[in-house]
Protein backbone atom coordinates (compact mmCIF):
# COMPACT_ATOMS: atom_id res chain seq x y z
CA UNK A 1 0.00 0.00 0.00
CA UNK A 2 1.18 3.33 -0.70
CA UNK A 3 2.24 5.58 1.88
CA UNK A 4 0.54 8.37 3.38
CA UNK A 5 2.44 11.33 1.41
CA UNK A 6 1.53 9.36 -1.79
CA UNK A 7 -2.35 9.18 -0.83
CA UNK A 8 -2.04 12.59 -0.22
CA UNK A 9 -0.82 13.39 -3.40
CA UNK A 10 -3.63 11.19 -5.16
CA UNK A 11 -6.14 13.03 -3.37
CA UNK A 12 -5.24 16.70 -4.19
CA UNK A 13 -4.57 15.76 -8.32
CA UNK A 14 -8.44 14.99 -8.58
CA UNK A 15 -10.72 16.53 -11.10
CA UNK A 16 -13.56 18.06 -9.12
CA UNK A 17 -16.97 16.77 -10.43
CA UNK A 18 -18.22 20.73 -10.89
CA UNK A 19 -21.36 22.24 -9.73
CA UNK A 20 -22.81 19.52 -7.77
CA UNK A 21 -24.56 21.21 -4.67
CA UNK A 22 -24.48 18.72 -1.75
CA UNK A 23 -22.92 15.99 -3.87
CA UNK A 24 -22.48 13.09 -2.17
CA UNK A 25 -19.56 10.25 -2.10
CA UNK A 26 -21.61 7.59 -0.60
CA UNK A 27 -18.94 4.93 -0.35
CA UNK A 28 -15.31 5.67 1.82
CA UNK A 29 -13.56 4.02 4.71
CA UNK A 30 -12.14 5.67 7.66
CA UNK A 31 -8.96 4.30 9.26
CA UNK A 32 -6.53 5.53 12.02
CA UNK A 33 -4.19 4.29 14.50
CA UNK A 34 -5.58 5.25 17.99
CA UNK A 35 -5.78 3.12 20.97
CA UNK A 36 -9.18 3.96 21.56
CA UNK A 37 -9.75 1.79 18.28
CA UNK A 38 -8.25 -1.09 18.48
CA UNK A 39 -7.72 -3.23 15.08
CA UNK A 40 -9.44 -6.67 14.51
CA UNK A 41 -6.91 -9.61 15.25
CA UNK A 42 -8.61 -11.53 12.19
CA UNK A 43 -7.43 -8.66 9.56
CA UNK A 44 -6.30 -9.54 6.27
CA UNK A 45 -3.78 -6.32 6.85
CA UNK A 46 -2.74 -3.16 8.68
CA UNK A 47 -3.95 0.19 7.49
CA UNK A 48 -1.41 2.93 6.13
CA UNK A 49 -0.04 5.02 9.08
CA UNK A 50 -1.43 7.93 10.72
CA UNK A 51 -3.83 9.08 13.26
CA UNK A 52 -7.79 9.67 12.65
CA UNK A 53 -7.06 13.50 12.96
CA UNK A 54 -4.68 12.88 10.43
CA UNK A 55 -6.75 10.77 7.94
CA UNK A 56 -10.17 12.82 9.00
CA UNK A 57 -8.06 15.81 7.20
CA UNK A 58 -7.53 13.93 3.98
CA UNK A 59 -11.03 12.51 3.81
CA UNK A 60 -12.37 16.26 3.68
CA UNK A 61 -9.49 17.03 1.45
CA UNK A 62 -10.77 14.27 -0.69
CA UNK A 63 -13.97 15.62 -0.77
CA UNK A 64 -12.93 19.18 -1.50
CA UNK A 65 -11.02 17.61 -4.60
CA UNK A 66 -14.14 16.30 -6.09
CA UNK A 67 -16.46 19.25 -5.55
CA UNK A 68 -19.12 17.17 -2.83
CA UNK A 69 -20.18 18.19 0.38
CA UNK A 70 -21.45 14.66 1.96
CA UNK A 71 -20.14 11.43 2.66
CA UNK A 72 -21.11 8.00 3.64
CA UNK A 73 -18.61 6.14 6.00
CA UNK A 74 -18.56 2.47 5.18
CA UNK A 75 -17.13 0.60 8.64
CA UNK A 76 -13.78 -1.59 7.70
CA UNK A 77 -13.80 -4.84 8.70
CA UNK A 78 -10.06 -4.47 9.47
CA UNK A 79 -11.38 -3.19 12.57
CA UNK A 80 -14.29 -6.09 12.78
CA UNK A 81 -17.67 -5.50 14.69
CA UNK A 82 -16.34 -2.66 17.11
CA UNK A 83 -17.40 0.51 14.73
CA UNK A 84 -16.25 2.46 17.38
CA UNK A 85 -13.85 4.88 14.92
CA UNK A 86 -16.63 5.02 12.58
CA UNK A 87 -19.02 6.72 15.06
CA UNK A 88 -16.09 8.97 15.88
CA UNK A 89 -15.22 9.94 12.17
CA UNK A 90 -19.16 11.07 12.24
CA UNK A 91 -19.11 12.70 15.24
CA UNK A 92 -16.53 15.31 14.24
CA UNK A 93 -18.00 15.22 10.43
CA UNK A 94 -21.68 16.05 12.10
CA UNK A 95 -24.18 14.20 11.13
CA UNK A 96 -26.00 17.19 8.93
CA UNK A 97 -23.51 16.14 5.89
CA UNK A 98 -22.62 12.18 7.31
CA UNK A 99 -24.10 9.03 7.48
CA UNK A 100 -22.53 5.28 8.37
CA UNK A 101 -22.56 1.92 7.09
CA UNK A 102 -21.42 -0.22 10.30
CA UNK A 103 -20.70 -4.06 11.01
CA UNK A 104 -23.16 -6.14 12.92
CA UNK A 105 -23.49 -9.85 13.77
CA UNK A 106 -26.69 -11.98 13.65
CA UNK A 107 -26.97 -11.92 17.37
CA UNK A 108 -26.91 -7.87 17.11
CA UNK A 109 -28.97 -6.21 20.11
CA UNK A 110 -31.61 -3.75 20.51
CA UNK A 111 -29.64 -1.25 22.46
CA UNK A 112 -27.04 -1.65 20.17
CA UNK A 113 -29.04 -0.98 16.54
CA UNK A 114 -30.41 2.14 18.88
CA UNK A 115 -26.82 3.72 19.43
CA UNK A 116 -25.79 2.96 16.09
CA UNK A 117 -29.06 5.07 14.75
CA UNK A 118 -28.73 7.90 17.34
CA UNK A 119 -25.01 7.91 15.70
CA UNK A 120 -25.98 8.62 11.95
CA UNK A 121 -25.55 4.87 10.95
CA UNK A 122 -27.94 4.37 8.06
CA UNK A 123 -27.43 0.84 7.51
CA UNK A 124 -25.45 -2.48 8.02
CA UNK A 125 -23.22 -4.39 6.00
CA UNK A 126 -23.30 -7.91 4.69
CA UNK A 127 -20.43 -9.27 2.68
CA UNK A 128 -20.39 -12.12 0.46
CA UNK A 129 -17.02 -11.61 -0.87
CA UNK A 130 -14.34 -11.12 2.46
CA UNK A 131 -17.27 -13.29 4.63
CA UNK A 132 -18.31 -11.94 8.43
CA UNK A 133 -20.26 -12.72 11.01
CA UNK A 134 -23.76 -11.26 9.98
CA UNK A 135 -24.83 -13.98 7.08
CA UNK A 136 -28.06 -14.47 4.75
CA UNK A 137 -30.47 -16.09 7.20
CA UNK A 138 -29.44 -13.49 9.68
CA UNK A 139 -29.67 -10.47 7.81
CA UNK A 140 -33.41 -11.92 6.73
CA UNK A 141 -34.11 -11.64 10.63
CA UNK A 142 -33.02 -8.57 11.02
CA UNK A 143 -34.26 -6.43 8.02
CA UNK A 144 -37.58 -5.20 9.93
CA UNK A 145 -35.59 -3.82 12.68
CA UNK A 146 -33.26 -2.16 10.69
CA UNK A 147 -36.16 -0.67 8.30
CA UNK A 148 -38.09 0.27 12.03
CA UNK A 149 -35.08 2.92 12.68
CA UNK A 150 -34.77 3.84 9.45
CA UNK A 151 -32.11 2.00 8.14
CA UNK A 152 -31.32 -0.69 5.31
CA UNK A 153 -28.76 -3.77 4.26
CA UNK A 154 -25.64 -2.97 2.05
CA UNK A 155 -24.52 -5.88 0.45
CA UNK A 156 -21.06 -6.51 -1.17
CA UNK A 157 -21.48 -9.71 -3.48
CA UNK A 158 -20.81 -10.83 -7.05
CA UNK A 159 -23.66 -10.73 -9.03
CA UNK A 160 -22.75 -13.61 -11.21
CA UNK A 161 -22.14 -15.89 -8.30
CA UNK A 162 -24.79 -15.07 -5.57
CA UNK A 163 -27.42 -13.31 -7.68
CA UNK A 164 -29.65 -16.32 -8.32
CA UNK A 165 -29.47 -17.56 -5.04
CA UNK A 166 -30.86 -15.15 -3.22
CA UNK A 167 -32.94 -12.66 -5.81
CA UNK A 168 -36.27 -14.04 -5.28
CA UNK A 169 -35.30 -13.91 -1.19
CA UNK A 170 -34.43 -10.01 -2.14
CA UNK A 171 -37.88 -9.28 -3.20
CA UNK A 172 -38.90 -9.95 -0.08
CA UNK A 173 -36.64 -7.89 2.28
CA UNK A 174 -38.28 -5.87 4.92
CA UNK A 175 -36.08 -3.12 4.53
CA UNK A 176 -34.17 -1.32 1.74
CA UNK A 177 -31.22 -2.92 -0.04
CA UNK A 178 -27.91 -1.32 -1.54
CA UNK A 179 -26.02 -3.60 -3.90
CA UNK A 180 -22.52 -2.30 -3.71
CA UNK A 181 -19.75 -2.20 -6.23
CA UNK A 182 -21.85 -2.44 -8.93
CA UNK A 183 -22.28 -6.44 -8.16
CA UNK A 184 -18.73 -6.71 -8.32
CA UNK A 185 -19.89 -8.31 -11.50
CA UNK A 186 -17.91 -10.80 -14.01
CA UNK A 187 -16.71 -7.81 -17.09
CA UNK A 188 -16.21 -10.79 -19.69
CA UNK A 189 -19.97 -11.99 -19.46
CA UNK A 190 -20.80 -8.38 -19.93
CA UNK A 191 -24.33 -6.48 -18.90
CA UNK A 192 -26.43 -9.51 -20.28
CA UNK A 193 -24.74 -12.48 -17.87
CA UNK A 194 -27.89 -14.06 -16.14
CA UNK A 195 -26.76 -12.64 -12.54
CA UNK A 196 -26.49 -8.84 -13.36
CA UNK A 197 -29.56 -9.38 -14.98
CA UNK A 198 -31.62 -10.26 -12.16
CA UNK A 199 -29.71 -7.38 -10.86
CA UNK A 200 -30.78 -5.32 -13.00
CA UNK A 201 -34.29 -6.38 -12.95
CA UNK A 202 -34.86 -6.03 -9.43
CA UNK A 203 -33.15 -2.52 -9.42
CA UNK A 204 -35.86 -1.60 -12.39
CA UNK A 205 -38.77 -2.73 -9.95
CA UNK A 206 -37.10 -0.51 -6.67
CA UNK A 207 -36.06 -3.21 -5.00
CA UNK A 208 -32.69 -2.43 -4.91
CA UNK A 209 -30.11 0.36 -5.00
CA UNK A 210 -27.03 0.17 -6.81
CA UNK A 211 -24.44 1.70 -5.87
CA UNK A 212 -21.73 3.00 -9.25
CA UNK A 213 -18.11 2.67 -7.21
CA UNK A 214 -15.53 0.06 -7.11
CA UNK A 215 -14.77 0.04 -10.89
CA UNK A 216 -10.87 -0.38 -10.39
CA UNK A 217 -11.66 -3.87 -8.64
CA UNK A 218 -13.52 -5.53 -11.86
CA UNK A 219 -11.36 -3.15 -14.18
CA UNK A 220 -8.49 -1.33 -15.60
CA UNK A 221 -7.92 2.44 -16.00
CA UNK A 222 -9.52 4.25 -17.27
CA UNK A 223 -12.36 1.63 -16.19
CA UNK A 224 -14.29 1.76 -19.81
CA UNK A 225 -14.87 -1.95 -19.37
CA UNK A 226 -17.21 -1.36 -16.83
CA UNK A 227 -19.30 1.87 -18.51
CA UNK A 228 -21.68 -0.67 -20.35
CA UNK A 229 -22.98 -1.59 -16.64
CA UNK A 230 -23.07 1.36 -15.65
CA UNK A 231 -25.46 2.41 -18.58
CA UNK A 232 -27.39 -0.81 -18.33
CA UNK A 233 -28.24 0.48 -14.72
CA UNK A 234 -29.16 3.92 -15.51
CA UNK A 235 -31.09 2.64 -18.13
CA UNK A 236 -33.65 0.48 -16.11
CA UNK A 237 -33.86 3.18 -13.06
CA UNK A 238 -31.40 6.04 -12.91
CA UNK A 239 -33.67 7.23 -9.66
CA UNK A 240 -32.03 4.24 -7.53
CA UNK A 241 -28.38 4.71 -8.58
CA UNK A 242 -25.73 6.25 -6.49
CA UNK A 243 -22.16 6.89 -6.32
CA UNK A 244 -18.72 6.07 -4.05
CA UNK A 245 -14.82 6.29 -4.57
CA UNK A 246 -14.25 3.50 -2.13
CA UNK A 247 -11.52 5.50 -0.90
CA UNK A 248 -8.68 5.27 0.45
CA UNK A 249 -8.70 1.99 -1.44
CA UNK A 250 -7.87 -0.53 1.23
CA UNK A 251 -8.13 -4.22 1.09
CA UNK A 252 -7.14 -4.35 -2.92
CA UNK A 253 -6.94 -7.94 -3.05
CA UNK A 254 -4.59 -7.48 -6.04
CA UNK A 255 -6.15 -4.90 -7.64
CA UNK A 256 -3.85 -2.00 -8.99
CA UNK A 257 -4.15 1.53 -6.27
CA UNK A 258 -6.62 3.84 -8.37
CA UNK A 259 -6.73 7.57 -8.83
CA UNK A 260 -9.03 9.20 -7.91
CA UNK A 261 -9.56 11.54 -11.28
CA UNK A 262 -9.84 8.52 -12.97
CA UNK A 263 -12.61 7.10 -11.09
CA UNK A 264 -14.45 10.64 -11.36
CA UNK A 265 -13.68 11.18 -15.21
CA UNK A 266 -14.67 7.26 -15.68
CA UNK A 267 -18.29 8.51 -14.23
CA UNK A 268 -18.49 11.43 -15.93
CA UNK A 269 -17.61 9.73 -19.29
CA UNK A 270 -19.92 6.86 -18.85
CA UNK A 271 -22.54 9.49 -17.85
CA UNK A 272 -22.19 12.89 -20.08
CA UNK A 273 -25.73 14.25 -19.14
CA UNK A 274 -25.62 16.82 -16.27
CA UNK A 275 -29.18 15.72 -15.06
CA UNK A 276 -28.30 12.33 -14.33
CA UNK A 277 -24.66 13.32 -12.76
CA UNK A 278 -27.29 15.58 -10.38
CA UNK A 279 -29.48 12.57 -9.75
CA UNK A 280 -26.48 9.80 -9.14
CA UNK A 281 -24.35 12.26 -6.86
CA UNK A 282 -27.40 14.46 -4.86
CA UNK A 283 -30.90 13.73 -5.49
CA UNK A 284 -30.61 10.10 -4.60
CA UNK A 285 -28.13 10.08 -1.61
CA UNK A 286 -30.55 12.58 -0.31
CA UNK A 287 -33.48 10.44 -0.25
CA UNK A 288 -31.28 7.29 0.68
CA UNK A 289 -29.60 8.20 3.49
CA UNK A 290 -32.05 10.99 4.45
CA UNK A 291 -29.72 13.85 4.32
Amino acid sequence: MPDAETTQQVITDAKPFGDIDGGCDCHAHMIGYDPRFPLSSSRAEDPEQGSLHYWLDQYRTHLRSLGLSRGVIVHSMLYGLDNSITAEAIRQLGQTNFRAIGLVDNEVSETQLDKMAQDGFKGVRLNYVHGGTLDWRGTQALAPRLRARGMHVQILLHSHKHMTEIAPALKQLECDTVIDHMGWPDMAAGPNEAGFSQLLSLLADDRVWLKLSGVYRFSESPFSEADSFVRAALAVNPTRCIWGSDWPFIMLGGANQPRVPDLSAALLRAIPEHKLQQAILQTNPTELFSF
